[in-house]
């Protein structure tokens, strides 16, 4: 008769998969979670590193740069949306007074249904910079704005939010 005996049974295999598949039935959850730990951190990047999914953002151009010191200076007339000094010709793409970089916050993410979610910018303007086209400018003029894409999630970013889906799905928490 053998001294050391070990039991197996399948039990606590089936509480882990149960743990599992109890963390996939909602699935926007695990993306909600991934995206608030990953997801934020990387679109802030875009805006620090002044690039999109191709590359880095198409410089301002030269006109609008001479328009920019124009109202820096005092030459011309201060739009009411922004003060003088966010105009300085030496500032960040897209970053004029802060607020689109600031627009993308965690009560902007929705539940699409129990597989998917959407992230949103609520600024009035975020479109036209992500996705580019005419607008009217300083109220009066027609201008062409270049696609800047800023709501995107890098290759990087994608494989961290894989990640932290597969330990929170494999830790049954």
């Amino acid at each position: 008769m053998a001294k050391a005996i070990t039991k197996f049974d399948n039990r606590e295999w089936r509480q882990f998969t149960r743990k599992i598949l109890s963390n996939l039935s909602n699935k926007a959850n695990l993306l909600k979670l991934a995206f608030m730990t990953h997801g934020f951190k990387d679109i802030d990047e875009h805006f620090e590193k002044q690039q999109g999914p191709k590359g880095k953002w198409r410089k301002r151009k030269p006109a609008t740069q001479k328009r920019y010191s124009k109202i820096n200076s005092g030459a011309w007339k201060t739009p009411k949306f922004a003060s003088r000094a966010s105009f300085n010709p030496s500032n960040k793409l897209l970053q004029m007074t802060g607020k689109l970089r600031g627009s993308i916050l965690p009560t902007n993410i929705r539940s699409t249904g129990r597989d998917s979610i959407i992230i949103f910018s609520n600024s009035d303007y975020s479109k036209i910079h992500d996705e580019g086209g005419t607008f009217k400018a300083f109220g009066k003029y027609t201008a062409k704005m270049p696609k800047r894409k800023f709501m995107y999630s890098s290759k990087n970013a994608i494989r961290c939010m894989q990640g932290t889906i597969m330990r929170t799905v494999l830790s049954g928490t």
